[in-house]
Parts: C-alpha cells; sequence; structure tokens
C-alpha cells in the first residue's frame, strides 16, 4: 500500500511539473501580450482613482447650519502663542499708531468670515475682501453681510488660477463671472481688482482695468498666513513689515484660522 501511495504521489507531481513549464513558456514567447495586458490594469486602476477624485466636492468647505459668532469677551486658547507677537513696547507694538489697510483673500468662508466681520466691527475697522467667484454664489448672505457692513468687495477670479499663463479670453471669463456673482449676491459691483499670486502682466492690468473700470491693488506685507504654522508667526511677520511713514496694504486670507488671533494680538 505504502509503495502504491508513493508512486501515485510522484506521478501527480510529475504531472503538475510540466503545466508550470507552460506557464513560463507561454509567458516568455508572448511577452508583447503580456505587456499590454498588465498596462490596461495598470490603465483601469488609474481611471478609477480619477474619477473618484473627480466625483469629490471641489472644496470641503464645511457648511454650518448658522453663523458663529465671535464674543471678545470669550477666553481664546490661541492667546497662549501670542505673546511674542504683542511685545513690550505699549501702545507703539503693533497695529495701534499706524496706518494699515487690511485686505482679506480667496473667501468668503462660513466659519472664518463671520469671525472676522464681528472682529472688525467691534474695532470699527474697515476691510476689503477680494472674493472668489466660485465661493461668491455658494455664499451670497456673507457677501451682503460683508457689504452692510461697510466693507468693499473686490474681484479675486473666479477659481483662483494664474493669469499669466492664460488667453485674454479665459483670464476675462474668469473676472466677468466673478464680477456677475458679486452683482447678483449684493447688488453692488466690485471696484478693485487683485490678481491671484499678484500674477499679471502690464498689458493685462490695462484692459482688465479699461474693461472693467477697476483699480489694481497688491500689497505691501505679505502675513503668509497660509504657510506659517502658529498665529504667533503671522503677528510678527505683519509687526516686522510695518512701515511708519505709509499706509501698509496687508494681504491676508479670511480662510485660515491663524489671521485672526494674529490680528486680535497686534489690535488688543
Amino acid at each position: 500500500m505504502n509503495t502504491d501511495l508513493d508512486y501515485i504521489v510522484i506521478e501527480e507531481a510529475g504531472k503538475a511539473a510540466p503545466s508550470s513549464a507552460c506557464i513560463v513558456s507561454y509567458a516568455r514567447r508572448h511577452r508583447t501580450l503580456t505587456a499590454a495586458l498588465g498596462l490596461a490594469l495598470i490603465s483601469i486602476v488609474a481611471l478609477t482613482s480619477c474619477y473618484a477624485l473627480k466625483a469629490r466636492p471641489v472644496d470641503s468647505i464645511p457648511r454650518p447650519k448658522k453663523d458663529i459668532k465671535f464674543q471678545l469677551n470669550e477666553k481664546r486658547p490661541w492667546l497662549r502663542d501670542t505673546p511674542s507677537a504683542t511685545g513690550k513696547r505699549g501702545s507703539s507694538s503693533g497695529l495701534q499708531g499706524k496706518r494699515f489697510h487690511l485686505t482679506f483673500d480667496d473667501g468668503p468662508h462660513p466659519r472664518h468670515t463671520p469671525l472676522i466681520l464681528d472682529w472688525l466691527k467691534e474695532h470699527h475697522l474697515r476691510a476689503t475682501f477680494f472674493l472668489v467667484g466660485e465661493k461668491v454664489g455658494r455664499y451670497p448672505a456673507l457677501v451682503q453681510r460683508i457689504v452692510a457692513e461697510g466693507h468693499h468687495i473686490g474681484n479675486h477670479t473666479w477659481s483662483h488660477p494664474k493669469l499669466t499663463v492664460m488667453s485674454d479670453t479665459l483670464v476675462r471669463d474668469q473676472i466677468k463671472r466673478t464680477h456677475d456673482a458679486i452683482v447678483k449676491a449684493c447688488g453692488q459691483a466690485p471696484t478693485a481688482f487683485r490678481p491671484p499670486y499678484g500674477a499679471l502682466s502690464a498689458r493685462q492690468r490695462a484692459w482688465i482695468e479699461k474693461e472693467f473700470s477697476y483699480q489694481t491693488l497688491l500689497w505691501d506685507i505679505d502675513t503668509l498666513d497660509w504657510t506659517q504654522t502658529t498665529s504667533a508667526a503671522v503677528a510678527a511677520r505683519i509687526q516686522q513689515g510695518l512701515k511708519i511713514d505709509s499706509a501698509n496694504v496687508i494681504l491676508a486670507h479670511d480662510i485660515h484660522p491663524r489671521i485672526l488671533p494674529a490680528l486680535e494680538s497686534l489690535l488688543p
């Protein structure tokens, strides 16, 4: 019995070996076909991933059911990282006693913009908000509030592209769509324009200002609030850039959480 069993096992093993050899031999003879099948599989996976990414919402900004109110008498944990920004020079430090023009890009944002508006109102300040068109259509009530509280509105294109690499037709479309969206949201046309990244050729600036009756407004101080790790770093950058003998145009973004505590530390 054992001998027969051994013989059967050996025989079965002998039958299996040629099968593996055949597969290897077939793959070698048909390398092109094997490569094509591999590429096809990779393409299917890539297309599936692209479709999944495209299906995601373009903007993952949360949409709260009601506006979040910013109370100045609340205890705010972010003040822990701001002492280095305020310094110990009394009233001459920070923004007090300085001439400055606050500008906010890339909004409106459903959480951060209302907080900034509350802070501006408390300090009797006016700012310019350079709005992105696709967000204007999403949050028209915020645009109406900005205007109602006496702030200026500027055009910051529809989707924030780099205009210097685009044709005049595409640039015009970016600006016109945003212009129309702002007028529809608040009934008021913007009079200022800021190109994304500050990228605009002299020729583009000339025809945009002529066609839309805009004033192009850039900046003196870039807060870099989208890259700095703390509000203290943002405040320090503003402090370092302030000039006593000029009106400092400060570039900030009302879509990032660091800018408000930085401003508050400079103007308590």
